[in-house]
Formats: C-alpha cells, structure tokens, sequence
C-alpha cells in the first residue's frame, strides 16, 4: 500500500498534465504528412495550428531548420509534452535557447537522424523539463562516452538515455567536485566509481542496480505505420503509460527513493501499533462503561418489580422528578381550561359574525324590495343585443333555486321604451352593493317612452305647432315673405312625405331566425372546451363565471346573433326618396322579463351584480368573448323615462323662455339662415368658388423665385389636363385660363368668354401680361357683372411670376 501511494504520489508531481489543461490534443503527422499539413491555408479568425497540443509525431518527414520555425510560429512550445522527431535525415539542431522555450517538453525521440556534433547534444540536453531523451541511431550516439555526457550536461529532471535509465553510479561517477575542497571521487579497486548512497553490504530493503543492464531498460517507443496514422486519444494515453513506467523503473534504480521507501515503511508499521493499542484500549474503555450500565438497568428493572409489588413506585423518583410531574399535571390542566375557553371565544365570534351577516344581508335584502319595489314590478330591461348572456344569467339563477331552466329558444318580450343612453357596467365607477349598482345605471341611461295614437287626425302622430303670440311690424313683412322650408313642393316629395310617416310604433322586432340553422361562434366554442384558460375567481364560496360558462356548455354554446339594421337603412321606393318610416335615431331597442316572484327577481339581479363586476375585473384576460349584462329594473326604468321626459319639458320651456324677443322674430331669422344656408351651400355655388379663388390666392403667395423647371412631359401632361372641363358649369372662373406669351415673355392670364365675345376678333387681340390684368378685370366686372370674375380681394396679386422658356 505504502508503494502503491509513493508511486501515485511521484507520477501526480513529476508526469501529470496541469488541471488547467481542458482540452487534451495530439496529432500523428509522421511519413510525409506535415508538409502537406503545414502548406493548407488557415482562417485568421482561427488559433494557432499547434496550440494546445500534448503530442506531436513528425518521424518519417524530410525535415529542416525553416520547418522548427514553423513549429515555434504555430505555439507548438508552451504545451508540447512529447515530440518524435526520428528519421527525419536531421543534421543540426536548433539552438539551446529555442529549446528552452519548450517549458513543458518530458519526452524528445531524435533516433535515427545525422547528427554528428557534440554542440547539438549539448543544445537539446538544456530543456528544462526534459526526462527522456532518445537519440540511439546517430552518428555521435556511437561515442563511448555519449551517454556521460548527456548525463554530466542534462537537468537532474533527466531519467533515461535511450533505452535505460540513469542510475546513481552514473550521476555520481559525472559529477565535478572542485579541487579546493580536497574532494574527489571515490574509485574502487576495478577502477570504477563507487556509489555514495549504495549499501556496504546486503541490505534487504536496497538491490544495486547496474547501468546498462536488465534493470535499468525500458521499452522504446514503436515507429509510427505508415497508412494508419494514431489518433489523439492513443497517442495521449500511450505517453501517459510510458512516463508512469519510466518513472516507476527509476524509482526501482535509486537508492535514495529505496531508502525513502523502507523509511516510510517503518513509520507507518511504528504507526499501525500505536493505532491498534489505542483501539485495544478503547475497546476496553467501552466495553467497561456498558458493562456497568447494563448492570445499572438490571438493578433498575428488579427495584421497580419489587416496588411496584410493594405499591411504592414513587421512592425511584427524585425530589425534582416529583416536582416536575405535578407541574406535568398542572401545566396540562391549565392547557385544557385554556383550550376550551379559546373554543368558545371562537364560538362567540362566530356566532356573532354570522349573526351580523345574516342582519346586513336580510336589511340589505329588504331595502334592496322596498327600493326597487319588487314586490308589484318585477321587470327586469336589458339591451336587446344581450339576449343570449341575460338568458345564461337567467338560468343559473334558476337551477340554484331549485327550477326548471328556460329554452335556448324563448323570446324575450318587447319593452315599450328606447334607450338614447344605455353605459356598459365597466363605463360606470365600480359599486358592490346590487342596489347601488341600480340606482348608479339609472342615474347614467337616458330612457325616453314608446308613443301611439295621440294625434290621430296628423299622419305622422305627431302635433301641428302654431305660433300664439303677435309679431311686431318690422318683424310681420319678413315672416310672411320669406317662405318656410320646403314650402313648395312637389308631388314625389309629398308622397314620400305620407308614405314616410310613422303611425304609432313600428315594429322593430328583427325577423325571425330559424333556430336549426343557426350558427356558433367558434372562438367562444373554444374557449369552453379549454376550462384552464378560464380565469380563477378569488372567492372559494360562490364563482360567478364558472358557473356562467358550464350553464353555456350546457345550452351549447353561443350563436351568432342576427344583426338588426332595419332601423339604420331606408327602404328603396319607386317615386325616388327612401322610405325611413320604419328607422330608428339614436336609440337602442330594449327587451323585459318577468321575474315571476320577489325572491327570484332579488336572485337574479344579485347575480348579475357579482357576474358583471367579475368580467369587468377581468376584462383583459376575457377580451370580448364573455361581456357584462347592463340592466335596469321596472322602478328604476320608470323613474329613467319620466326624468328625461320631464327635463325635456323643461328644457324646452326654459329655452322659449330665454329668448330676448318674440317667438315670431325667431322664427323670421331661423327662417332668414336656412336661406342664406341653402344659398351658400347650392345656389351659384359660391362656397366652392370661395374655396377655389383662397386656393389659387394661397398658392399664387407661395411663389418665390423667378423660374420654374419642370421636365416637358409634366409640362404637357398639365397642359392636355387645363384644357379640359373640369370644373361645373356654374363656375365662371372656370374661363380662366393661364398663357405665355412669347413676345412678352411672361405669363400671361387668358379669359375664354372675353374672347368669344362678339365685338373682339381673337386673332386681333393681343394677351395681356398678369400685371395689368387686375384693371382689367375691374373693368369687365363693372360693365358685365354676371361674368363672374375675380373678387376686388384678389385684384392685388404679389410680384407676378413669369416663366423661363428653358
């Protein structure tokens, strides 16, 4: 075991590889493959072709001295363990100091080349790391005394020479002593030098071990195949192997690791008899200590059968024991009291937490019927587009109280008002109270009543208003001269007129939908079949949503809902106009439903109170698959109704009554801007030619410079497009045309009805240049004032361009 650990110990510190090595590489280029290697082309981006490597074999290669440059370029030296340079027809070496760059070189097989000087032994004996060193096959390896002198000039870190270790006698019989110190070799008798550290006589732990014999040899390394080139994996394991052994065979020829070995041998026999007296030792200590303890419980167990027989248990107990099992006593008393009376403390909490719940529900229940009067109006309204949510909402409610759901196809009835303003419940500030989630929707919907047959006499059912009060003189002409709108009309208008009133309320029920072929909406259908996408309520007693979506499940899914735009298009008719007596403005269509009972009526809006406030908190997970049901109940749509029919009133009244003169005079000049209103918007279309002289007046200042270049065929195109009409008849400046005139050379301004006017020859007359052309203007304006010209506001134009001809 000793040896095993001192051979482990010295292979770890003289031939392990270092730890920081991560990457272990080598590479066969033996028989004429470096060359070829060496020649392919390198990526810059990549590292040095020898960086990192542990082994490298170039034997059976041509080699020179430009070929070791190479070797240095490429990082060859700062990790090489093992190079094999043999038949490689080797002359000289590099120098001492390119050798002493390899830091980590152990093994260097130069066997088999031409080397003949003793300067290039002495050049590779100097790397410092160097343990075997192969050089058998050379010229200068035939010299007697080669291998002492190898030996005298190496590092001590030298094991072998060739193919046999050094010995002790050979490192003692190199070395020099100086002469002043009278110290001088030893020989013996045969003329050869004796050993300093060998044994004087047998000794059985140190065999002398002769140089150059059966002892000391070791297996060369094998030449490389020429065909089957190693790979890295063999090479770094067979050099691993070859350093082990090498070191294992030294140890066997040095006295001095002999005598390290017996010395350590002892120490650790010295050691092992101490270890196993201390072990006798204490096994004895232990073996006393249980011996007496089990003598201690035999004792123990015979004292308490005696006592229990004389019924004096206690005498075994200490006057602390006795102590501290009555403290046992009282402790778990005390602990009981305290226990029973945190049980009814929490009895008593509970109880009057339920009680307090049950109150608050009950006076919340009972203000939430006397309020909405629940007990005489029990409809619910809702928005007709929210049929189908009102309808699962209503069937949930049902089957908790026991009753029967109602069809996928029941119809809701028509409610007799309109919605002008019915908010979503996330448009309104978040109320939890079911009550005063009501009266908040209320206080938002503007609700106006459905009206029939209250003027039976007027087609339109609607009143004939008549102004009461007398005009003044100056006010009375214009009342009667300017007409009322749509005074004079003609037959068509009439009829669509008649045809167009509506007689009481129409029917704005959608048409019927054939509830076989009705069809699903996909995305929601998804969404149901995937119950983990489905949010998680923070309530563990009642979940709002779940029970919504598996109700859904159960009635199928959700349709696709019939769009309803009867009361957004006319109908087409054969005398012209549209007929719209069927639409609808700006009003929702509502829907009721009887809740039968006062219980079922609180339930549901209950229900539809925590359902709405759940899909609003998670209205972003939901998106618009599940939406929240706005609703209003039968008191509260009734209150709705008459506060906008009475602020209407009042509106109104109060409007009339602001006026700081007669209704008459209102009328005259409500009269008077229709008038002008027609008259700028249809007659002589004069916004649109305001709109297009500010342009041409906008555009005509945003001219800077002189000269305009413009490519010839945008010239032409401009050209061909002024040319045309393109502008309505009932513009005149549409005459205006622009012209340049070559004899000028400007631009110059060109008016079509001034031309084709009769008492002027068009080939006669000559244009006129943009600046007098202001006065002109002026002047036909003053003696034709139907043509139509150009406003006094644009006769003052700004520095008239002209255009280069080029």
């Amino acid at each position: 075991v000793i040896s095993a650990a001192l051979r482990n110990a010295a292979l770890n510190t003289r031939t392990s590889l270092p730890q920081q090595e991560q990457r272990e590489d080598a590479r066969d280029l033996s028989h004429g493959q470096f060359a070829a290697y060496v020649a392919a082309p390198v990526s810059p981006l990549e590292p040095p072709r020898f960086s990192g490597l542990l082994a490298l074999d170039v034997s059976f290669n041509k080699f020179s001295a430009s070929d070791f440059e190479i070797l240095e370029q490429a990082g060859l030296g700062t990790s090489l363990r093992s190079l094999n340079l043999s038949s490689c027809e080797l002359t000289a070496l590099p120098s001492a100091s390119y050798w002493q760059k390899y830091v980590c070189l152990k093994l260097l097989h130069v066997a088999r080349n031409n080397i003949g000087s003793w300067g290039e032994v002495q050049s590779v004996v100097h790397v410092p790391t160097l343990v075997w060193l192969i050089f058998h096959g050379n010229p200068i390896a035939a010299q007697p005394e080669f291998r002492e002198f190898v030996i005298a000039n190496a590092s001590s870190t030298l094991l072998a020479v060739d193919a046999n270790v050094i010995t002790d006698d050979e490192r003692l019989a190199c070395l020099s002593f100086p002469e002043e110190s009278g110290a001088s070799p030893v020989h013996t008798q045969s003329g050869s030098p004796k050993r300093r550290l060998a044994a004087q006589g047998p000794e059985p732990y140190v065999k002398r071990r002769v140089a150059k014999s059966r002892w000391t040899e070791i297996a060369l390394p094998p030449a490389a195949v020429e065909g089957t080139p190693a790979d890295a994996a063999s090479m770094i394991s067979y050099l691993k192997k070859t350093l082990w052994n090498l070191q294992h065979t030294a140890n066997k020829c040095s006295a001095a690791a002999a005598l390290q070995v017996a010395f350590k041998g002892a120490v650790a026999r010295k050691r092992m008899a101490v270890m196993l007296e201390q072990r006798r030792e204490a096994a004895l200590h232990i073996q006393r200590h249980v011996r007496t303890y089990q003598w201690k419980v035999g004792v123990h167990e015979y004292l308490r059968e005696y006592l229990a027989e004389t019924d004096q248990l206690d005498l075994l107990l200490s006057p602390e024991q006795l102590i501290a099992m009555k403290a046992t006593k009282i402790q778990r008393a005390v602990r009981a009291w305290l226990v029973r009376r945190k049980e009814k403390d929490n009895v008593e909490v509970a109880s009057f937490l339920i009680g307090r719940i049950f109150k608050g529900f009950l006076v919340r229940s009972t203000m939430l019927r006397k309020t909405l009067r629940l007990s005489k109006e029990r409809y619910i309204y809702f928005p007709a587009q929210y049929a189908w949510e009102f309808l699962v909402c209503l069937n949930v409610t049902r089957r908790q109280r026991g009753l029967e759901p109602v069809a996928n196809d029941f119809e809701f009835e028509e409610s007799d008002v309109y919605a002008v303003r019915f908010p979503e419940p996330d448009e309104l500030p978040e109320r939890s109270s079911a009550l005063s989630a009501v009266l908040m929707m209320r206080s938002y919907c503007v609700l106006r009543p459905r009206r029939e047959g209250r003027f039976p006499s007027c087609p339109w059912d609607g009143p004939v208003h008549k102004l009461v009060d007398a005009p003044p003189p100056h006010i009375a002409r214009p009342y009667r001269v300017i007409r009322r709108r749509q005074a004079a009309v003609t037959g068509k208008e009439r009829t669509a007129f008649v045809q167009g009133c509506s007689k009481g309320r129409p029917d704005l029920t959608p048409p019927p939908v054939d509830r076989g072929q009705r069809r699903m909406c996909l995305s929601f259908q998804k969404f149901l079949d995937n119950p983990t996408s489905w949010p998680k309520a923070k309530s563990k007693v009642f979940k709002p949503l779940p029970a919504f979506l598996k109700e859904a499940q159960r009635m199928g899914g959700k349709p696709l809902g019939n769009l309803d735009t009867s009361h957004q298009k006319g109908v087409e008719t054969d005398y012209g106009p549209k007929n719209y007596s069927t639409c609808r403005w700006l009003s929702q269509r509502l829907l009721r439903f009887n809740c039968g009972s006062t219980q079922t009526a609180s339930d549901l809006i209950s229900f539809l109170n925590s359902y709405n406030a759940f899909v609003t908190a998670h209205s972003n997970d939901l998106g618009m698959l599940v939406r929240s049901v706005p609703y209003l109940m039968e008191s509260a749509v009734k209150e709705a109704t008459a506060a906008t029919v009475i602020q209407a009133t009042w509106r109104a009244h109060r409007a009339r009554m602001e006026l700081s003169f007669s209704i008459h005079t209102a009328a005259t000049f409500r009269r008077a801007a229709l008038c002008i209103q027609r008259y700028w918007r249809w007659t002589g279309q004069m916004k649109r030619r305001f709109e297009l002289l500010a342009y041409a007046h906008r555009q005509s200042r945003k001219v800077m410079t002189d000269t305009l270049y413009i490519e010839s065929r945008l010239m032409q195109s401009i050209n061909a497009i002024a040319h045309t009409i393109r502008y309505a008849p009932l513009l005149p400046e549409r005459k205006l045309v622009f012209g340049y005139h070559s004899e000028l050379d400007q631009v110059v301004l060109i008016n079509d009805m001034v031309l084709q006017h009769p008492s002027r020859d068009p080939r006669r007359m000559k244009p006129m240049p943009l600046r007098d052309v202001a006065a002109f203007l002026r002047e036909q304006d003053h003696l034709n004032p139907g043509f139509g010209f150009l406003p006094s506001w644009h006769h003052r134009p700004p520095a008239w361009v002209t255009i280069n001809p080029s």
